[in-house]
């Protein structure tokens, strides 16, 4: 057998890593960075993509702030969302791209069924930017 070498994380990065997953480990958080992956949005533009109340929405937000995933500016009189940087995109392509196409599937002799669907359940992925109003 062929065994690749396991990168050794020291302990510090390793809680960086471990804290990160707690963040994504929320659907609405995780529905949060889907969307500001497809565009930067304004609280109202995801509450109306994700129903929850705007109080909790902004909870998910602030903790997605202080964990250093999103970030927020500040246009006229409203507030805009978007992800810190390149590497939670890659993160979030890499679930959209691999994972998600197998959930749902499992095996029958041997093999893996087709993917129904690509969806997170209020989170169409690859779905088109909406038109500017």
């Amino acid at each position: 057998m062929c065994y690749e070498k396991i990168m050794i994380i020291n302990t510090e990065a390793m809680q960086q890593v471990c804290d990160l997953f707690k963040h994504l480990a929320n659907e609405v958080r995780l529905k949060i960075l889907f969307h500001l992956n497809t565009k930067n949005m304004t609280v109202m533009e995801l509450n109306k993509k994700i129903p929850v109340s705007q109080s909790a929405l902004s909870q998910h937000l602030k903790m997605l702030r202080l964990a250093k995933l999103i970030q927020h500016t500040k246009r006229g009189t409203s507030v805009e969302y978007s992800l810190v940087d390149e590497v939670i995109r890659v993160l979030l392509n890499e679930v959209q791209k691999n994972i998600i196409p197998l959930l749902g599937n499992y095996p029958t002799s041997g093999n893996y069924t087709t993917p129904r669907s690509s969806r997170i359940e209020g989170v169409m992925l690859n779905e088109p930017a909406d038109e500017e109003e």
